[in-house]
């Protein structure tokens, strides 16, 4: 499985060129990495643990879970996108938004990633 993974991130890095920064493929069970790019094992952690709080919490209040995919804007230009892929996996990854377009990243890249993943044996 490992390689299939390997190749979303080399599609990615493909498609999105100098706008791909970082890209992690992790166990949402354990926080471990299965598969990087410019990869930094703590910041994988934090992700996977504020999902899991956001998602218990946001249930908790009666609101529902993520669906497929959360956008979030930080600072210096970039964005932050967590996929969840199925259950048990998610795929983040931090772009420089000067260098991406919105609309691609919206309507191509993302249903790209989940369509390749629910491809995989």
């Amino acid at each position: 499985m490992k390689n299939n993974l390997e190749n979303i991130i080399d599609d990615l890095k493909s498609n999105l060129s100098e706008g791909l920064l970082a890209c992690d493929i992790w166990s949402k069970e354990t926080g471990l990495s299965l598969v990087a790019y410019n990869q930094n094992f703590k910041y994988t952690a934090v992700l996977n643990k504020t999902m899991k709080e956001l998602e218990k919490n946001l249930l908790s209040l009666g609101i529902p879970a993520f669906n497929n995919y959360q956008i979030t804007e930080l600072e210096m230009q970039t964005l932050l996108i967590i996929l969840k892929l199925d259950d048990t996996h998610y795929i983040g990854f931090l772009l420089d938004k000067t260098k991406v377009a919105f609309g691609t990243l919206l309507h191509i890249i993302i249903p790209n990633i989940i369509d390749t993943y629910n491809d995989l044996d």
